[in-house]
């Protein structure tokens, strides 16, 4: 929970964006991003989620936390389903 851990979580996204796609496939994308930041990022993190676009063909999406980060050697399986 983030206020047991005292983490803040920012989600800034421009007012131009619209994402379409399938709903329950987008929610569950970032409902893993966020809980695997609350989980495993540590305590006293910020969690920022960004969306935006440069133009009208391209659109940024970023996902980031303050955490420790992954291991070293996790990262050969960082795409792996756990």
């Amino acid at each position: 929970d983030l206020s047991e851990k005292e983490d803040s979580f920012t989600v800034d996204v421009s007012e131009s964006v619209v994402i379409n796609g399938n709903r329950t496939l987008l929610y569950s994308i970032f409902r893993n991003l966020a809980e695997n930041s609350i989980s495993y990022a540590g305590k006293q993190i910020d969690i920022v989620v960004r969306c935006y676009n440069e133009n009208d063909d391209t659109y940024f999406f970023e996902f980031y936390d303050s955490g420790e980060g992954v291991d070293e050697k996790h990262l050969v399986r960082i795409f792996e389903r756990f």
